[in-house]
């Protein structure tokens, strides 16, 4: 399964993210792809990320925010369990 992961950042990353970061792309089965923006408005931000993940063959669109870091190594396993078109 291809995942793109969009991240709207304002130039830096947390390094508790990136540590997350590293061990997702360590631990998972799946092809990740990680996008970011870099020092524009959140929402066209969003508009970006989603025009590139439109452009990629990525099947599955997970935006996260730099400033809100997953608790659990396994959340993305978790949504995709969900087996939901949509998950907010």
């Amino acid at each position: 399964m291809k995942i793109t992961i969009a991240m709207p950042t304002l130039g830096s990353v947390d390094t508790r993210m990136s540590v997350f970061l590293y061990a997702l792309l360590k631990t998972s089965n799946h092809e990740i792809s990680i996008t970011h923006t870099n020092r524009v408005d959140i929402s066209t931000a969003r508009n970006e990320l989603i025009m590139d993940f439109l452009r990629s063959d990525s099947e599955y669109l997970w935006f996260l925010d730099d400033d809100n870091i997953p608790e659990r190594i396994d959340c993305l396993e978790k949504l995709l369990e969900a087996r939901k078109p949509i998950i907010t």
